[in-house]
């Protein structure tokens, strides 16, 4: 566990070096990088199943991956982009900002309507669908507030409120 300062040169070059995107984070397993988050997910769950954050169950899985795209695609990177697109000493442009507020409550509305009364996206069980969930629900809603979505709000509290979620 290190803190990534992409920021320092010296930093940078070895990091780059690792992984040529630069982009974190990024896990080392005995030495060989592991990009993604998704990935770093399945191998974390390889490494230490108990408790799996993928489950057996083919259809669960497919139900746990399909809400981890939903989180990454259609949450976390409309968010990154609104916020990219508010940086000190860049001009907004308003429509695209537009575009990216759309795309979150199009997201939202989408997890409104298919969350289950279950604690977690994909059931019963936290899974890698909560792992992506909680950062990209907790910085959207800082930028684009969820609004009258009781499902949504429902199961950010309850995503937030578990220790390991709370912790990080």
């Amino acid at each position: 566990n290190r803190l990534a300062d992409l920021g320092d040169a010296d930093f940078r070059a070895a990091f780059t070096k690792l992984w040529p995107t630069g982009r974190i984070p990024l896990l080392l397993v005995d030495g060989v990088p592991v990009p993604e988050t998704s990935i770093q997910i399945e191998t974390l769950d390889q490494l230490c199943p108990s408790p799996p954050l993928l489950p057996a169950d083919t259809e669960v899985r497919r139900r746990v991956r399909l809400w981890d795209r939903l989180f990454d695609c259609y949450v976390m990177a409309p968010m990154q982009a609104y916020v990219a697109g508010h940086f000190p000493g860049t001009t907004p442009d308003t429509a695209l900002l537009a575009r990216h507020a759309a795309t979150l409550d199009m997201a939202y509305t989408m997890i409104e309507e298919r969350l289950t009364p279950a604690p977690y996206a994909a059931g019963g069980q936290f899974s890698m669908a909560d792992c992506a969930a909680a950062p990209a629900l907790f910085y959207a809603r800082c930028c684009h507030p969820f609004g009258d979505r009781p499902a949504l709000t429902r199961y950010y509290q309850a995503l937030v409120g578990r220790p390991s979620v709370a912790a990080s």
